[in-house]
């Protein structure tokens, strides 16, 4: 059988079966397009995980105190308050080690005009800000 023969006897097929052929064309259609958004989306996910972690800084390290245990319920990581002053300041005399910002998180209840919010207090340091790389666009830090 030639080119020519296979080719008509294909375009005749196709257009006896018209329903079949577009059922077909639509399906192959709907599954490309699916493929081609579904790494649109897995490369988009993935810059934006990359640039998240370039915004934690490419070489830090996070030290944070030890759990506590009231009642049979452990409080989780930072529970406990054992970390001191004096350990970040031996921390930064390491060897390779180039800053270290020290911070303390606690939760208040916050109180203006008759509003009351319960919220999350975080104390850094100014060192704070270059660690993770957090450039200031605009104001100033409470010193």
């Amino acid at each position: 059988m030639n080119w020519h023969t296979s080719l008509m006897l294909a375009m005749h097929a196709l257009w006896r079966n018209k329903t079949r052929a577009l059922l077909t064309i639509l399906g192959v259609v709907i599954g490309v397009g699916s493929v081609i958004a579904m790494l649109g989306i897995g490369s988009g996910a993935q810059q934006r995980i990359a640039a998240q972690l370039a915004s934690m800084g490419t070489n830090s390290l996070a030290i944070r105190p030890g759990s506590v245990t009231h009642g049979g319920v452990r409080t989780g990581a930072g529970g406990m308050s054992s970390l001191k002053q004096e350990d970040a300041d031996a921390i930064e005399e390491l060897p390779n080690v180039v800053a270290v910002a020290p911070s303390v998180c606690a939760t208040a209840q916050v109180r203006y005009r008759g509003t009351n919010w319960g919220t999350v207090i975080q104390g850094i340091t100014p060192d704070y800000v270059a660690v993770r790389s957090w450039p200031l666009i605009e104001g100033e830090f409470i010193s």
